[in-house]
């Protein structure tokens, strides 16, 4: 994760965190008033997705599983069951009760406001 964001970083290590779970992509963009997480989880409602703050840190885990019949038996498959998972620690400078999510065809995009007293503001000389 880029370091000199001022919103928050990622507590992941790698590609993969766990044999269970993977890190899913995602990128980070901000402007003065609101930095942005992209997260791209193919194949995933948001009835599989959990998101909590908790100890400053945004928590993400998501998970899909195939229903399929007791006696299918695969020929081939390069489908498989995925779980996610992403952890981002939150600056000091966020409004975590402000924070929205919004998932659309497999991307979730979640915006993270700043805290109006972090903002940039000027200062009237009287």
């Amino acid at each position: 994760m880029n370091s000199s964001l001022p919103c928050c970083t990622s507590t992941s290590i790698g590609q993969k965190q766990t044999a269970d779970f993977e890190t899913p992509r995602y990128e980070i963009s901000h402007t003065d008033n609101i930095s942005f997480v992209r997260v791209e989880l193919p194949g995933i409602g948001k009835d599989d997705l959990q998101i909590s703050v908790e100890d400053n840190e945004l928590r993400l885990e998501a998970a899909i599983s195939e229903q399929k019949p007791a006696s299918w038996k695969p020929l081939y498959r390069e489908t498989n069951d995925r779980s996610y998972q992403l952890r981002l620690s939150l600056g000091t400078e966020i409004n975590q009760s402000a924070i929205s999510a919004d998932l659309v065809d497999g991307v979730l995009n979640l915006a993270f406001p700043k805290a109006e007293e972090t903002k940039p503001r000027a200062i009237k000389v009287k």
